[in-house]
């Protein structure tokens, strides 16, 4: 700092630092707010926080078995019979903030959702539809099966390219692996099938 202020009063100028944002714009030419851009340290703390929770269509979580969690929406899949299934969509609010965050919120679904979830529909629909035939039997989803990309890390989670079908098969191992022993489980706590 002392070198900076050397220099500046050569050219009969001046350098000062403070932490109050008014009184650095005060009669200054020039102004280098080093810590002025974080909301700690400048702007509205409380419209940062506020505008975080609004997010769009960057979150897509998948929680097994049946609940996806998309942008700020809930989706639950329901089985509903061996050919029907009910998808059912939930947008959230949030309690105790400004109106305008949950209308924020609301029109987030006008992001991928809006135009990604229709097709996706359409998509289950048509893949529905296509396992009715007699001559495909069976869905493929060997892409990546049998390679070396597909690892499980330290923590036993398997892992590989994001283009690979392991997610997939994952989820009809674990599926296969509870329905497997859901008849046992529910008949122990619950008494067996013939008594309901």
């Amino acid at each position: 700092m002392a070198k900076a202020q050397r220099a500046a009063a050569v050219s009969g100028g001046s350098v000062r630092e403070t932490a109050e944002r008014a009184d650095a714009l005060e009669g200054a030419h020039i102004v280098y707010a080093k810590e002025w851009g974080s909301p700690a340290h400048y702007g509205d703390a409380d419209a940062e926080r506020y505008l975080d929770m609004g997010p769009g269509a960057g979150l897509n979580l998948n929680i097994f078995p049946n609940l996806l969690i998309i942008g700020n929406h809930l989706q639950i899949i329901e089985p509903l019979t061996v050919d029907s299934t009910a998808l059912s969509w939930y947008g959230t609010t949030i309690e105790g903030v400004p109106d305008e965050i949950n209308t924020l919120r609301m029109r987030m679904q006008e992001d991928f959702p809006a135009f990604g979830e229709p097709d996706d529909l359409a998509n289950f629909e048509e893949a529905q539809r296509g396992m009715v035939i007699p001559e495909m039997e069976w869905i493929d989803i060997s892409r990546g099966a049998g390679t070396d990309r597909e690892k499980t890390d330290n923590q036993g989670v398997v892992i590989g390219p994001v283009t690979d079908e392991h997610h997939i098969r994952g989820y009809f191992q674990e599926w296969t692996r509870l329905m497997t022993g859901a008849t046992t489980g529910w008949s122990e706590r619950r008494g067996s099938a013939d008594e309901h």
